[in-house]
């Protein structure tokens, strides 16, 4: 390891950098998906449908608030204001979703960004090392492979390491995207759906 960054160069501590930041995110995203989304919306959804079926709006409430997930967010929030007007119902469902929407999202820019820099990084290390090279070839000739064996070494170790970094970082971050994206629709069906069941 303390070779890699003695022949990268000190864009390879940049890119180093950049990838603690992303496992630092991808780990928290896990965490909190793990611990807050992990749970079956139907079988919420279902629970919730009976108490109501059976008029107990308490007990629906009380099934909400023992579940974290951003659709029992919305779903509590309407039952807590169902005597609201359709419309003020609605802004409130808005602003609900909008901060679980927030919470989905948080550091995901990090995730983005380091998918997107590492491998720039990657380059210019690789354009900085090919100028060593050449600068040693205008000096001293290629008489010395040595001394070419530097900005080389520097050019492909830095382009690998950029590439190392940025491949899973942007797997991970579709992947995130996708379970962000899947959970704003069902927050968005639960929404109206329970609308319609309680005929607001």
């Amino acid at each position: 390891m303390k070779e890699l960054f003695i022949k990268g160069g000190p864009l390879v501590y940049v890119i180093f950098f950049f990838s603690i930041l992303g496992l630092a995110v991808v780990i928290e995203r896990f965490y909190y998906f793990f611990k807050t989304e992990k749970g079956d919306n139907k079988n919420l959804k279902d629970q919730i449908k009976a108490y109501i079926k059976n008029n107990d709006i308490n007990g629906a409430k009380a099934v909400c608030s023992m579940n974290k997930s951003s659709v029992s967010k919305v779903i509590q929030i309407i039952l807590d204001n169902i005597k609201a007007s359709r419309t003020s119902l609605e802004e409130k469902i808005k602003e609900v979703a909008l901060e679980q929407i927030s919470k989905l999202e948080r550091y995901m820019w990090i995730l983005k960004t380091t998918g997107h820099v590492t491998p720039l990084l990657g380059l210019l290390g690789t354009v900085t090392g090919m100028m060593k090279t050449f600068n040693v070839i205008a000096a001293r000739s290629i008489g010395n492979p040595e001394m070419l064996a530097g900005g080389i070494s520097e050019a492909l170790i830095t382009t690998a390491t950029g590439l190392s970094v940025a491949i899973p970082a942007v797997v991970l971050f579709n992947y995130f995207e996708k379970k962000i994206d899947n959970t704003i629709h069902e927050m968005e069906q639960a929404s109206v759906e329970f609308l319609n069941i309680l005929g607001r």
